[in-house]
């Protein structure tokens, strides 16, 4: 992934002075120009409320949906306006003016068509040119198209913002991402083929659907199959031999964990990088194999379209999808000039819109989160158990059954299972939280309440929330008690 891990020279204290300059010029320019509107639009109000009242009218017609926004838009809209302002503060990197063109857009066509590397050119020689307004007006579109998409949320309005979001995601995905590198011979799922930014472009176009296309199951469909066939697609490339992925040592994937390893980031990730770049290249044809076999099934699953193997697929994805993003993509924009966070959050809420949200899909993201946080205090805790009962029991010639059962079994119990009851906890609490976003259960009805102002009934709900939440951490803190 271009920008990742490398020590550009493009901290000159000059074009970073102007950099920051040029932010605060473009800041002050933008805040006029809103004004201006703001007056203007204050000053048509007044005019058009003064004829009304001479018609007899007291207020303006109401003009208000009478429907709420579909949530599987309400997703899409408000998940890719934050990421919009993610981009845009990644953005804000010093390095940006000089080190984006040699530091991401150059490295990312370096092994396109010629015919690609001259229009990615282009675009660099333009951004060479003036460094410091190109990048000080990258920030302020990829903010302001997010703070677009959050506030507006329905209408001729919202849908404008869909579509300027698509038309800037397309503009980068040619000329920075150089096509998402989908004319290059190393094209992989695993490294954020086709481009995080062609998400970006559906999921613009998608908000500017008129409402009514959500009204069916059809576009869900079609999102599903859309994402099936291209992840069988990437199968093939990924399966496909001469291409470095079916070797270990020295092949394709090795070398990208391992770059990925050098780039500044936390120590636990660091590590995570470093033990799975060894796995992999003493395991390359097996890991390959997998991602193969998984890409294919997923990809089958989502085709059918039919709820259950559609969810079990989604699933695999996500779970798939989370360890590439940490493992191999190293989140994304850690070191160097990253831009974005890659290509996995972007794709997982193109497939949230198809199938929408409700309660399973909410449970499975509480499971996916707590698979992973379970697992690693499983593992730290395990490895630091009392070996010496179990160095004991071996002297004495216990069979490895009897060692687990008596020796290894009594240590960790207590602790995994305060662990997991300490989870659950947290679970309970998330879930009252995931309701307000659309997972439903109480959180849903407490949001739903508090729409319609039937403060009768919020009341009751938080009682209620507030008696589940003391009973579990009762329950929970009691149990925990007794097992120490």
């Amino acid at each position: 992934m271009p920008g990742m891990g490398r020590s550009l020279q493009t901290g000159n204290s000059l074009i970073v002075s102007a950099f920051h300059s040029a932010l605060l010029h473009q800041l002050l320019v933008a805040l006029l120009v809103v004004a201006v509107c703001a007056i203007g639009f204050n000053v048509v109000r007044t005019a058009q409320y003064r004829r009304l009242r001479a018609q007899g009218h007291t207020a303006f017609p109401s003009a208000r949906p009478t429907t709420a926004e579909p949530l599987a838009r309400r997703v899409v809209r408000v998940g890719f306006g934050g990421l919009w302002i993610l981009d845009g503060l990644l953005q804000l990197q010093s390095s940006m003016p000089l080190g984006l063109p040699s530091g991401v857009i150059q490295p990312a066509a370096s092994t396109s068509p010629q015919w690609v590397q001259h229009i990615v050119n282009s675009g660099v020689t333009i951004w060479s040119d003036h460094p410091v307004q190109a990048a000080a007006a990258t920030v302020w579109i990829q903010l302001g198209l997010g703070i677009w998409l959050l506030v507006a949320p329905r209408g001729r309005w919202s849908r404008l913002g869909g579509l300027a979001s698509a038309g800037w995601a397309l503009l980068v995905w040619v000329f920075g991402e150089a096509f998402g590198g989908i004319f290059a011979p190393g094209l992989t799922w695993l490294f954020g083929a086709p481009g995080a930014v062609l998400f970006y472009c559906v999921a613009g176009v998608l908000v500017a659907l008129p409402e009514r296309a959500y009204g069916s199951a059809r576009l869900g469909r079609t999102i599903l199959t859309a994402g099936g066939l291209f992840l069988i697609g990437m199968a093939v490339l990924q399966a496909w031999p001469g291409r470095g992925y079916w070797r270990g040592r020295g092949g394709t994937l090795t070398a990208m964990v391992q770059q990925m390893s050098k780039t500044p980031q936390p120590g636990f990730l660091s590590s995570w990088l470093g033990s799975f770049g060894s796995f992999v290249a003493a395991h390359g044809w097996g890991v390959n194999l997998f991602v193969v076999l998984t890409l294919t099934s997923v990809g089958v699953l989502l085709v059918s379209g039919r709820p259950k193997p559609v969810l079990v697929g989604l699933v695999a994805l996500g779970v798939l999808s989370v360890a590439d993003w940490v493992l191999v993509e190293d989140l994304g924009f850690l070191g160097g000039t990253g831009t974005d966070p890659n290509s996995m959050l972007p794709m997982a809420l193109l497939f949230v819109t198809a199938v929408g949200l409700g309660p399973f899909p909410g449970g499975l993201a509480l499971g996916v989160h707590s698979i992973g946080m379970l697992g690693r205090l499983f593992a730290e805790t395990i490895e630091q158990m009392d070996m010496a009962p179990i160095h004991a029991l071996e002297l004495t010639g216990a069979r490895r059954i009897q060692v687990f059962r008596h020796g290894i079994i009594p240590s960790i119990l207590p602790s995994l299972l305060g662990i997991s009851l300490y989870r659950l906890d947290e679970n309970i609490r998330s879930s009252l939280v995931l309701g307000f976003v659309g997972a439903g259960g109480i959180g849903f009805q407490l949001l739903t309440a508090m729409n319609l102002f039937q403060y009768q009934e919020v009341s009751l709900l938080l009682i209620i929330i507030f008696v589940i939440v003391l009973a579990a951490e009762r329950i929970s803190a009691a149990l925990r008690e007794r097992l120490a």
